[in-house]
């Protein structure tokens, strides 16, 4: 009888999944390139608004902060990689702490590319060939995302907590965002959501995934550092094109704070062209004026992909220096 009932449940869901992935297909687009041009013409129209206040000697770019940033940047990934890793082999204990931690720098440098998906799918493969299942990397990519997402909100709340200004999220908005993000983290709920998840998905036994209230206690305070390690590059990054107080730092660091928790609400749109750049400019421009806000995030744009790809190449050379001498001592390539 409870068998059955199992099985009723998960025709169930599979039938609801799929229900709610054709209706991604078939809207899922339009909502996208609908939201694009809506936050396109937003910033067009704010930047026409602010263009007889621009002040343009107060513009600069002093390449000291640029450079200075890499260096924030180079640790808020390898503790990306770190987290991901971590992440990895809780779902599959099989998995090489520091195999996972290489896919991560190498695949992502997708990130950036059109469609946000490309670095998932590098995962996807490179943890394959290291032999793991499609559905362990792909879930594991949800845990991260969903922890990403509530770190951003945390960051953003503990910005406006030191230094108190109009929020541009409702208070309603943050409080669900936490609570469902605690709710899904939860370890009773957590460890059944994995299970049936990964013993639907992959056909071979192993032993299910048991996390604790310490673990995911370890990994939101990862990701909340993570993230405001992201929010210093932000910082840094706009003292080089515009002056910036330091007492600035939480609540610049809270901006790059929602737009992550955003960009990780609206996962589900294929086409989230401009949408996370859009709400870090919003959230930006209560700390500076608003073309400078639109200037920092333009440079954002392209500073962060060329600072990934240099720590993409030097992670490779590192695995590959690891690998040779691996080799050299009679062992495994990593």
């Amino acid at each position: 009888m409870g068998r059955d009932c199992s099985l009723l449940l998960d025709k169930a869901i599979r039938r609801c999944l799929g229900r709610i992935g054709g209706y991604l297909n078939r809207y899922g687009k339009i909502i996208g390139y609908t939201m694009a041009v809506l936050v396109g013409g937003l910033l067009l129209l704010g930047l026409i608004l602010n263009w007889k206040h621009i002040n343009w000697s107060d513009y600069r770019l002093d390449a000291r902060y640029l450079l200075l940033s890499l260096i924030p940047h180079a640790l808020g990934l390898g503790l990306g990689g770190l987290g991901w890793a971590l992440i990895v082999q809780r779902m599959d204990s099989r998995q090489d702490l520091w195999r996972s931690f290489h896919i991560y720098f190498l695949s992502n440098v997708g990130r950036n590319l059109p469609g946000g998906v490309w670095h998932i799918a590098g995962r996807i493969y490179l943890h394959k060939r290291a032999g793991a299942s499609r559905a362990v990397t792909a879930f594991a990519t949800g845990v991260e995302l969903v922890l990403a997402a509530l770190a951003g909100a945390v960051v953003y709340v503990i910005g406006l907590l030191v230094r108190p200004s109009a929020p541009l999220v409702p208070r309603g908005v943050l409080i669900a965002l936490l609570f469902s993000g605690g709710v899904i983290l939860y370890p009773p709920v957590f460890n059944k959501l994995t299970n049936w998840f990964v013993r639907r998905s992959v056909d071979e036994n192993r032993a299910p995934v048991a996390v604790k209230v310490s673990i995911v206690l370890g990994w939101v305070a990862l990701y909340t550092v993570i993230i405001f390690i992201g929010g210093v590059v932000l910082f840094l990054l706009g003292n080089a094109i515009y002056p910036l107080d330091w007492r600035e730092l939480p609540n610049v660091a809270g901006a790059w704070g929602i737009s992550m928790a955003v960009s990780g609400l609206t996962f589900w749109i294929p086409i989230r062209i401009g949408i996370r750049d859009g709400v870090l400019v919003m959230a930006l421009s209560a700390q500076m004026p608003f073309s400078a806000a639109l200037v920092i995030t333009a440079v954002w744009r392209i500073w962060i992909p060329m600072s990934e790809m240099f720590w993409a190449f030097i992670a490779a050379c590192i695995g590959r220096l690891r690998s040779g001498r691996v080799n050299g001592d009679g062992g495994l390539s990593v």
